[in-house]
């Protein structure tokens, strides 16, 4: 996807363009426009609103000049699902301005709770949907991703910026990638049952946190918690003494442009013993930096 998402920025914006990107979100959504000198308006989401967007504000923050809206969902790092009614109402924007929705659908696959709709951009052509097999089927190695779009021009732009940049995949990479595309269903139901209990230790956990609290996710493998008002600590202490003393790694919330109370936890992963052990040790860790009043 980060290929897919690379080609999208560099081929259909340039330094004359304006792009309007949702935050917190994936760090390739954000870097590459600025590497390329694109104007960006970003619009943050925040804790209090569950992580939702703002419609309106998105509205708003059209220019002329503006060439495409960049979403995340499930969202990275908050695994919080935008609405598909949200979606279709920024499709019916995005028609009137003639500008692209970007939606990165990377954890799409993982959304254990509820019914999978159906890729973003079969909605209009003027969406454009990312995806691949790093996430959900546990295979980042292959790099195999893809974009999907109605858009015959814009799929002939995107061919020609992959001629330029990778020519063309590994056979044998995608010889993997149609078995595991192949075997989807038995793939994922397992997947799906392990994230689930996973899910349940972390809902428990985090709901007898004294120190974070948080969002819940409701789609992907990941949460993004936060040091609760009052709570302060020595957060450098913190996320050294976490990886160094206890072998744990969360995504500080600096990765995402947020504050560093702010955590991003992957629940996907690890065995449910890892898992416990790990969330038992960010509590100790937490406990060992705080600031004394």
């Amino acid at each position: 996807a980060a290929s897919a998402l690379f080609m999208v920025h560099t081929s259909l914006l340039d330094a004359d363009s304006h792009l309007i990107v949702i935050r917190p979100n994936y760090g390739t959504n954000l870097e590459t426009p600025r590497a390329i000198g694109c104007a960006m308006t970003i619009i943050d989401t925040s804790f209090a609103d569950n992580f939702q967007i703002d419609v309106q504000e998105i509205c708003e923050a059209i220019k002329p000049t503006t060439k495409l809206i960049s979403i995340t969902t499930p969202q990275n790092p908050t695994g919080v699902d935008i609405p598909l009614s949200t979606i279709q109402v920024l499709v019916e924007i995005c028609e009137k301005y003639n500008v692209l929705l970007l939606v990165d659908e990377t954890y799409r696959d993982l959304n254990f709770q509820s019914a999978q709709n159906a890729y973003m951009a079969s909605l209009s052509p003027n969406v454009l949907s990312v995806c691949s097999l790093s996430k959900a089927f546990g295979a980042p190695g292959i790099r195999i991703g893809w974009v999907i779009s109605q858009d015959i021009s814009i799929l002939y732009k995107l061919l020609a910026a992959k001629e330029q940049i990778i020519i063309s995949n590994s056979v044998v990479d995608e010889a993997i990638a149609l078995h595991l595309l192949q075997n989807k269903e038995h793939i994922l139901e397992t997947m799906h049952t392990h994230i689930r209990t996973n899910y349940s230790i972390f809902k428990e956990w985090i709901a007898s946190n004294p120190y974070l609290e948080v969002v819940l996710p409701n789609a992907g493998v990941v949460a993004f918690p936060r040091l609760k008002k009052g709570i302060e600590i020595d957060t450098q202490k913190f996320y050294d003494t976490l990886y160094t003393k206890y072998a744990t790694v969360v995504g500080p919330g600096h990765w995402f442009e947020k504050e560093k109370t702010y955590m991003r936890i992957g629940f996907g992963y690890p065995t449910s013993a890892e898992l416990t052990q790990g969330l038992q040790n960010i509590t100790k860790c937490i406990d060992e930096c705080l600031v004394s009043k």
